[in-house]
């Protein structure tokens, strides 16, 4: 408990010191939530597959937990994403790609989730389609559009700080809530 309370007194500082984007302005400081949900939640995707098979083999995983973990992500994900947009643009694209394809993305967790009630061996055959399912709605969208940069290499040491408070944090929530019993 005492590492997540340091993880977080150590983000919330940075974040607050960290100096705002040229363009964005402080708005841009939630790509230090948007960042990890997004990754996190495509982390769901990548697990699924290797968690049902060992399910299908009869360990005791609980997959599952990891799907509802990435559709909290996911939600979480989708709302940062809007307050992003309401602040950047003034207002909100559900058809902005990315928000569409975090969408998709809850669609078939949620559908892995009824597929494991239904069988471990259909909900492992839909873990396998799901990322493939993923890369051909991302490949089908017009994802060349880039509202912030797309790289943090470019931007100064300080607005950079955060993110290494932020993944650690998130990860931590991610594998909380996908192990709990």
């Amino acid at each position: 408990m005492r590492t997540v309370t340091l993880l977080l007194a150590a983000f919330m500082i940075s974040a607050i010191l960290a100096p705002p984007e040229e363009r964005l302005g402080n708005s841009y400081k939630l790509i230090y939530l948007h960042l990890p949900l997004t990754f996190f939640s495509f982390l769901t995707i990548v697990l699924l597959p290797v968690l049902s098979l060992m399910e299908v083999f009869g360990r005791k995983i609980r997959s599952e937990k990891f799907a509802i973990a990435g559709v909290m992500f996911a939600f979480a994900n989708l709302a940062v994403s809007a307050l992003f947009m309401k602040l950047a643009w003034g207002g909100v694209a559900f058809s902005e790609p990315r928000f569409a394809l975090s969408a998709l993305l809850i669609i078939l967790l949620i559908l892995f989730i009824a597929a494991k009630h239904v069988s471990p061996y259909v909900a492992f055959v839909h873990s396998v389609l799901t990322p493939f399912l993923i890369m051909y709605a991302y490949s089908d969208s017009s994802t060349t559009f880039q509202l912030h940069p797309s790289s943090l290499v470019g931007l100064e040491p300080l607005m950079v700080i955060p993110m290494f408070f932020s993944f650690p944090l998130v990860a931590l929530l991610y594998f909380w809530i996908s192990t709990r019993r």
